[in-house]
């Protein structure tokens, strides 16, 4: 019997493609926390740009490595025109 969404679960698509299935994913109404809507947020865009950075330094040893811009955008999820685009001054 499928799940229904209640206020502190959300559908959504997990996977990758046509392979996705319907799961659930918390919003965080329940969780507790008594961080506030504003702290949580700048929690996330602190998270957001820690993983920009380390996206970068992974592709420009990836490039180091001889990796191609469409091996790095398969491994990132996205196209080789999207990579060479974003980090063409990575090399």
């Amino acid at each position: 019997m499928p799940m229904l969404a209640t206020a502190d679960r959300q559908p959504m698509l997990t996977g990758r493609g046509n392979a996705g299935t319907l799961g659930y994913m918390r919003t965080g109404l329940d969780s507790g926390s008594d961080e506030t809507p504003i702290e949580q947020l700048a929690r996330v865009a602190d998270w957001r740009r820690e993983i920009a950075r380390e996206e970068e330094v992974a592709v420009r040893r990836a490039r180091l490595a001889g990796l191609s811009w469409a091996e790095i955008g398969t491994l990132l999820g996205t196209t080789k025109q999207a990579m060479h685009k974003k980090y063409r001054r990575v090399g």
